[in-house]
């Protein structure tokens, strides 16, 4: 699992980022949850904003969403609502996330 601390090791965790998102527009959601899933320890210590963050595993949740991934889903979006239990878009995550294989995923 990479470790950013300096700008240079912030940079490093570009490229995995880049093939995250490609791979996310590409469809291969399974490509994106393994791209996200390397760094995704590292981006919450790689002195980005908040939103940045975010948008990371915002990200990784919906791959694994849309690729289908019950237990990952089900697991962040439980994470992001004991965070945040008010937020209406954590409890629509966790709605869908509890929702895959009992019915169609509503997008």
């Amino acid at each position: 699992m990479l470790r950013a601390r300096s700008g240079n090791e912030e940079l490093a965790l570009a490229e995995p980022l880049i093939a995250a998102i490609m791979s996310f527009c590409r469809g291969d959601y399974a490509g994106a949850v393994e791209s996200i899933s390397a760094i995704r320890a590292a981006a919450d210590q790689c002195g980005g904003s908040v939103a940045q963050c975010d948008l990371i595993h915002l990200t990784l949740l919906e791959a694994a969403l849309r690729g289908r991934r019950k237990r990952l889903a089900r697991t962040l979006a439980d994470e992001r609502t004991v965070r945040k239990p008010a937020s209406r878009l954590n409890r629509w995550l966790k709605a869908r996330a509890w929702a895959l294989g009992t019915a169609r995923l509503a997008t």
